[in-house]
C-alpha cells in the first residue's frame, strides 16, 4: 500500500483506505475498494484532499501505520465544524456555546481518546491522513489527534499528579478525553486564523492578525463551572511559549499547563504541514526539523521530543526523493535509523528494486 498524490491518479486505480467525511454518523466519503477516475480525483482535490492510499505492484506488501478509525475522524470533523460555525453568533450575543454542540464535542473527544488508547503505542497515523488543507475543522481535528497521541505517551511514561501530589497512572481515558476536547476547539475564538513564522522559523498562528484576546474570548464560550479545567487551559494557554515570550500571560516552562504545552507543539506542527492560501506545506522531515529548532524556546523540549518520536521523517508508504533525484516509496524503516529508510523504486529496466537510502545526504527529501 502507498500514498499517491491525486494528480498521479488515473482511471481504474482502486482505493485502499476509506476517505473520511464530516457526516454526523462518521460514514466514509468513499470506501476502500472503490475504483477511482480522473474526474473523481479532481473532485477530491477541490474538496481539499491531497492524495489517497492505493494498492499496486510497486506497493505490494508495504505496511504503513494502521488506519485510524474513519468514523471517529468524521464525527470529530462534524462536531468541530458545528462549534466553529456557531461560535461567532454566540460570541456576538455574549452567551456560551449551545450545550447540544458542546455535547457533540464531548462525545467526539471521548471517541478520539478511546481510539488513541487502542492504537499501537509506538506508531501514529498523523502523516497518513489524506487531507492537509488549513480549513479550521480539519486543523482542529488533526491537532486533536496529534496532541492526544502526545498526551498518551506523556501519561503512560510519566503518569500524572493528583491534588494530593500522588503520581497516578489510571484514568488515562478521562484525561485524554479532556485534552482532546480542548484541542478540538483551541482556535474557536478565531474561526479563520492567519499564519506566519516566528523568530525560530516555526509557522504559527499570527499574533499580528489574531488578537491576543482570542484566547480569552474562546475560553468564555465554555463556562468554568461546567467545563473541565484541563480543557479550558488549552484554549487559554496554547500561545504561551516555553521561554516566556508567548501570550496572554507570558508564562514560561512548567508554569504553563501541560495540556497547553501539548497544544502548542501539535498546533505548530500542523500549521507547518498544512496547505494554505498561497502556501505550500513543508514535508514531514522539514516540519520535524522546525519543531527541533523551536524546542527549548517556543516548545517544551520534552514534548517536542515526544512528537519527534511519534512521527518518522520518512513515513512508510509515502513518496521519497532520493539524493540522486529519483522518486521512490518508503518500504520500511530501519530500527534506529530515522534517516536510512528502505526505499522501493523501478529501475531503468522496469524491474522493482529496493535499497537503503541515506537521507542525510544533500538533495534528499520526502515529497511534499
Amino acid at each position: 500500500m502507498r500514498f499517491v498524490a491525486l494528480e498521479q491518479i488515473g482511471d481504474g486505480i482502486a482505493l485502499a483506505r476509506n476517505l473520511p467525511s464530516d457526516r454526523a454518523d462518521g460514514a466514509p466519503l468513499l470506501r476502500a475498494g472503490m475504483t477511482l477516475t480522473d474526474q473523481l480525483a479532481s473532485r477530491l482535490a477541490a474538496a481539499g484532499f491531497t492524495g489517497v492510499w492505493v494498492d499496486d505492484e510497486l506497493s505490494a506488501e508495504i505496511t504503513p501505520a494502521p488506519e485510524f478509525p474513519v468514523d471517529v475522524i468524521g464525527m470529530a470533523l462534524h462536531a468541530a465544524a458545528g462549534a466553529i460555525d456557531a461560535a461567532p453568533s454566540a460570541l456576538g450575543a455574549g452567551r456560551e456555546l449551545d450545550p447540544r454542540i458542546v455535547r457533540k464535542l464531548h462525545d467526539a473527544a471521548a471517541d478520539i481518546a478511546d481510539a488513541v488508547l487502542e492504537y499501537p503505542a509506538d506508531q501514529s497515523p498523523i502523516s497518513d491522513l489524506p487531507v492537509a488543507t488549513a480549513t479550521a475543522p480539519w486543523h482542529a481535528v488533526r491537532v486533536a489527534l496529534l496532541g492526544t497521541f502526545i498526551g498518551r505517551r506523556v501519561l503512560e511514561q510519566g503518569g500524572w499528579l493528583d491534588y494530593q501530589g500522588v503520581k497516578r497512572f489510571d484514568s488515562l481515558d478521562e484525561r485524554l478525553s479532556t485534552l482532546a476536547l480542548g484541542l478540538l476547539v483551541h482556535d474557536i475564538g478565531v474561526p479563520a486564523p492567519a499564519t506566519r513564522q516566528d523568530a525560530t522559523g516555526v509557522c504559527m498562528t499570527a499574533e499580528v492578525d489574531q488578537p491576543v484576546a482570542h484566547v480569552t474570548v474562546g475560553t468564555a464560550l465554555f463556562p468554568a463551572e461546567s467545563t473541565p479545567a484541563g480543557m479550558r487551559v488549552v484554549i487559554h494557554g496554547h500561545h504561551e511559549r516555553w521561554d516566556g515570550l508567548g501570550y496572554p500571560e507570558r508564562k514560561h516552562r512548567d508554569a504553563i499547563a501541560l495540556n497547553a504545552r501539548v497544544a502548542a507543539v501539535a498546533d505548530a506542527y500542523d500549521a507547518l504541514t498544512a496547505t494554505g492560501e498561497g502556501r505550500l506545506p513543508l514535508s514531514t522531515s522539514a516540519a520535524l526539523r522546525q519543531i527541533e529548532v523551536g524546542a527549548g524556546s517556543r516548545f517544551d523540549p520534552a514534548l517536542a521530543k515526544q512528537l519527534l518520536a511519534l512521527i518518522p521523517p520518512h513515513p512508510v508508504g509515502h513518496e521519497l526523493i532520493l539524493p540522486d533525484g529519483r522518486h521512490a516509496v518508503v518500504a520500511a524503516l530501519a530500527r534506529g535509523g530515522r534517516l536510512a529508510p528502505t526505499a522501493r523504486l523501478r529501475s531503468e529496466l522496469g524491474s522493482i528494486v529496493e535499497l537503503v537510502a541515506n537521507m542525510a545526504l544533500p538533495g534528499s527529501s520526502a515529497a511534499a
